[in-house]
């Protein structure tokens, strides 16, 4: 059976529900069209076809129903058919055909599918799934971890959102997964439970593929359009204290990537550009100062001393005494502190 058959017969069922099917929402319920509601798994029981996993498609019927709610449970959009907007903690978000969009447990959101025909298939999962079946899938990468380790544990985030674009998925091999997911889910089989899972597993594989490729050109676009210059002078001014992550969050880049985007940019490793830059400071001080080695290690940022001496001779050829002693008695020697190029 194809996925378009599948999703054609979704389609029927929920237009001609079986009697004594409560309504998701009561009418007068919605007499607020600005009320926010909570959803939880009891009231989306007829979706739960499994223990925690749930599946409906999001009708266009639904549209006249907008209104702004949460749910107990993580919930996978993914366009079907059409566009779709979705405003997520007001914030709001265009979605194209063969884009996802996952939500944790905290998103208030309102979906509305655009065009009369358009379709979103929703993918309903308990938070006992993932800490069950999915936390090794998930904490081996840290694209994902950090969402979901923190809606769990129901840490404040910056986004209750992810967003996973067509147009770095593999929509073969989705289709694919999506279609054994749902042949799964509305056949009661040996292993039904397990298999799903499984399935989702894969599926959350190639999101995690697609996402990745996403970031990194994403952060390839933003990067190329910035002012290098803001960056590396950041750098130097602050090269005792910075770090990858201080130095991502100060320019809003994934810490994942800012060290490959500047190695690509510059030809220079986040340490070799922070390394230089207080080796630079250190000749200048043993130029310009009568400060102690001791001193001066301490003063460019350096906890071990040995370290210093060992990366100094390593890029001059000599010691920092005797670099002290070649630069005060001689005034033809060839040598430049480091500098960025």
């Amino acid at each position: 059976m194809e996925l378009d058959s599948i999703i054609q017969d979704m389609l029927y069922q929920q237009r001609n529900p079986k009697q004594g099917k409560k309504r998701l929402f009561q009418p007068e319920e919605l007499e607020n069209p600005h009320a926010r509601w909570r959803i939880n798994k009891e009231s989306m029981g007829k979706y739960f076809k499994l223990s925690n996993i749930g599946i409906n498609l999001h009708i266009p019927e639904y549209n006249k129903i907008q209104v702004a709610h949460k749910h107990s449970f993580f919930e996978l959009i993914y366009v079907y058919r059409g566009r779709m907007k979705n405003q997520v903690d007001r914030i709001k978000i265009d979605l194209e055909q063969g884009d996802f969009c996952l939500m944790n447990p905290d998103a208030i959101h309102t979906p509305v599918t655009i065009g009369e025909n358009a379709l979103a298939l929703n993918i309903l999962m308990t938070n006992d799934l993932f800490e069950k079946s999915f936390m090794n899938l998930i904490l081996d990468n840290q694209l994902l971890a950090n969402f979901f380790v923190d809606s769990l544990f129901q840490k404040k985030q910056e986004k209750n959102y992810l967003v996973f674009s067509q147009q770095y998925l593999n929509q073969t091999t989705i289709q694919e997964y999506l279609k054994r997911i749902l042949t799964e889910y509305f056949h009661t089989a040996l292993y039904q439970q397990s298999v799903v899972e499984s399935l989702l597993s894969c599926l959350f594989v190639e999101l995690t593929r697609g996402y990745q490729k996403q970031l990194e050109d994403t952060s390839h676009k933003e990067f190329s359009k910035a002012n290098l210059s803001n960056i590396i002078a950041y750098l130097a001014e602050n090269y005792k204290t910075v770090t990858v992550q201080s130095v991502s969050e100060h320019f809003n880049y994934h810490p994942k990537y800012l060290p490959s985007l500047l190695k690509k940019y510059t030809g220079k490793g986040f340490s070799d550009i922070v390394q230089g830059f207080k080796l630079s400071h250190a000749c200048q001080l043993l130029k310009q100062t009568d400060l102690s080695i001791a001193d001066i290690v301490e003063e460019v940022g350096y906890s071990n001393r040995s370290y210093f001496y060992r990366v100094f001779q390593k890029q001059y050829q000599m010691t920092p005494s005797e670099y002290r002693k070649r630069i005060h008695t001689s005034t033809n020697l060839e040598h430049f502190p480091y500098e960025f190029q």
